[in-house]
């Protein structure tokens, strides 16, 4: 990796990672002559060869070829991360973070094109930890939560992008998507809701069934067969569980539990359906 001395002349040298560079650099200018001379890496070669395949990876994307552009793009991280660690011009330092960005945002919207969603959200969770009000970051994570049918992040992403003034969108249509995620996410809560009241009641059945069960030791009787064909033939649930009642001696609320359990496995085609049977 090409170093260069820093000139005693130059305050703006630090390191990516720690402060012991640019300490040993003050003692050095203080004349503490025990510390060694600063070695400052020269990023400007390394920002060549990334932007290199930066432009060669754009090629690529323009052509639809999507995963060669990830390589070349993830090739270009790869030459940037030799600079980790290393002490820098400050000016060095931001313009390679800079181009970390666009590296990571590029691969983001490359993600967002074949349809990989969570790596899509991945690399723009990597352009935001540098660059938190990243629009074109933001976007694209936002669409890929959407696709994933996480609602409530992709709403948190569109209204942090609205404010942000909406990555080249309308204001207009800014708002228009934060209120269409916004309804998306109320519809898809309601569903949610739903779904978990009628495991629910579900829950509740199968306990109430179980009781009725072994109250009435119907273990190693024919009951759950016997009372499908009634179902199946009555078409009536009421009727059913009156035949339920009177063949295993239950109350009426009893028999119809135990009835609608046994129909609810029908419906769910648990309990597979039997045959009509006029002599049942």
């Amino acid at each position: 990796v090409p170093m260069m001395p820093e000139s005693q002349n130059t305050p703006n040298v630090v390191d990516s990672a720690s402060s012991d560079a640019a300490a040993t650099y003050e003692k050095a200018e203080e004349g503490d002559n025990s510390s060694e001379k600063v070695q400052v890496l020269d990023g400007l070669p390394l920002m060549k060869e990334a932007t290199e395949l930066k432009e060669r990876a754009n090629m690529l994307f323009k052509q639809r070829k999507y995963n060669e552009a990830v390589k070349r793009y993830e090739e270009g991280l790869d030459v940037l991360d030799r600079c980790k660690n290393q002490p820098m011009l400050r000016e060095e330092l931001e313009e390679v973070k800079s181009l970390k960005v666009v590296l990571h945002c590029n691969i983001s919207q490359c993600m967002l094109d074949t349809q990989l969603y969570r790596r899509a959200i991945a690399a723009a969770t990597e352009c935001l930890k540098l660059d938190e009000e990243n629009v074109k970051a933001l976007h694209r994570r936002s669409k890929a939560f959407e696709a994933l049918k996480e609602y409530q992040d992709a709403l948190k992403d569109a209204l942090a992008l609205k404010k942000l003034g909406g990555a080249g969108l309308k204001a207009s249509d800014a708002e228009a998507r934060c209120e269409k995620l916004l309804l998306t996410m109320q519809e898809e809560n309601i569903k949610v809701n739903k779904v978990a009241k009628d495991n629910e009641d579900l829950f509740k059945m199968k306990e109430r069934f179980e009781v009725i069960f072994d109250k009435y030791n119907l273990e190693d009787t024919d009951a759950a067969p016997q009372v499908a064909k009634w179902l199946i033939a009555d078409k009536d649930l009421d009727t059913t569980a009156g035949k339920v009642a009177k063949k295993w001696g239950m109350t009426g609320k009893e028999a119809k539990q135990f009835a609608a359990w046994i129909q609810k496995g029908l419906d769910m085609k648990v309990i597979p359906t039997p045959k009509e049977d006029p002599s049942v």
